[in-house]
């Protein structure tokens, strides 16, 4: 059965590389770093205002079609990353029956990596916002939650 995988987490939190290192080859994945390097962004992880805003855009594009395309059938799964979803964004995910991930390697981890990697000067900011209130799924609901 194909399963759409929603991949939330802080800024640092690996959410890429939890993907990479668990995606088949047929596989699709919704990275917002990769469609604002795709919408013309230099460093994908510092896009412009207006390429951040047209990345967020077209990830709720392709996450919309991976609701309607995915189904009981066998076949490709499909990974989106969602930093940080709201309440009624979860709620649409779940509904569709999207296996909800939270990756939470703690805000110190999540620091320490933005430094290691040279990341914007706002990352550390987005880290600190995110776990001010963060994603939080609850294990009755039709999604799970794992940390990494």
């Amino acid at each position: 059965m194909a399963v759409l995988y929603v991949i939330a987490g802080p800024p640092c939190a690996g959410k890429s590389t939890y993907i990479a290192g668990r995606r088949a080859p047929d596989d699709a994945v919704c990275d917002m770093d990769a469609l604002a390097e795709a919408l013309g962004a230099r460093l994908a992880r510092a896009p412009s205002a207006l390429q951040r805003h047209c990345a967020r855009a077209a990830r709720d594009a392709v996450a919309d079609a991976m609701m309607r395309v995915l189904g009981p059938a066998d076949g490709p799964d499909a990974w989106l990353i969602h930093c940080h979803p709201s309440a009624a964004q979860l709620a649409t995910y779940g509904a569709a029956g999207a296996t909800v991930i939270v990756l939470d390697p703690g805000i110190e981890e999540c620091l320490r990596r933005a430094r290691a990697d040279h990341r914007p000067r706002w990352t550390a900011e987005a880290i600190g916002e995110w776990y001010s209130a963060p994603v939080v799924v609850e294990q009755d609901e039709p999604t799970a939650s794992r940390p990494w």
